[in-house]
């Protein structure tokens, strides 16, 4: 027992760890590129100073926020079918289903706030994350059983 709680400890180490040192490398990708920008323009005599981004840069901005929330969405939808496929596997499949209905939302809510579209995988994805949810309540109360 004890040393099951050693191992997720240093695992749990671990894993923090690698999210520091992944900051740490686009924190320094960002400087070089900051640097790199200014040295460019510092050297640029006629240098003229823009107020925002023009209309190419938005246009490439707003696409690649639609992928991104297309992204969102699919990852949502997949999560949430996985986790009411395997809800009676473990309590800890619960954060399948967290993470799901938090991807779902966040593409479903940017969605209608960005673009006023309605995203279907996202909507089907925030039902499926929720019955999800319903499934593990039930099977954890003793509500329903399994027929195998």
């Amino acid at each position: 027992m004890l040393l099951s709680i050693l191992i997720l400890v240093f695992a749990f180490g671990v894993l923090v760890w690698t999210f520091f040192w992944v900051s740490r490398l686009l924190a320094a990708r960002s400087r070089r590129e900051a640097e790199t920008t200014e040295a460019s323009v510092s050297t640029d005599e006629e240098a003229v100073e823009e107020t925002g981004p023009t209309e190419e840069e938005a246009a490439e901005e707003l696409e690649r926020t639609k992928k991104g929330v297309g992204v969102n969405a699919t990852l949502g939808l997949i999560l949430s079918v996985l986790a009411c496929l395997l809800f009676f596997l473990s309590n800890l499949t619960l954060v399948l289903s967290v993470a799901g209905l938090w991807f779902s939302a966040n593409a479903l809510w940017l969605g209608f706030r960005r673009f006023s579209v309605f995203i279907g995988r996202a909507a089907l994805g925030v039902l499926l994350g929720a019955a999800s949810v319903g499934l593990h309540f039930g099977y954890l109360t003793g509500q329903f059983t399994l027929p195998f």
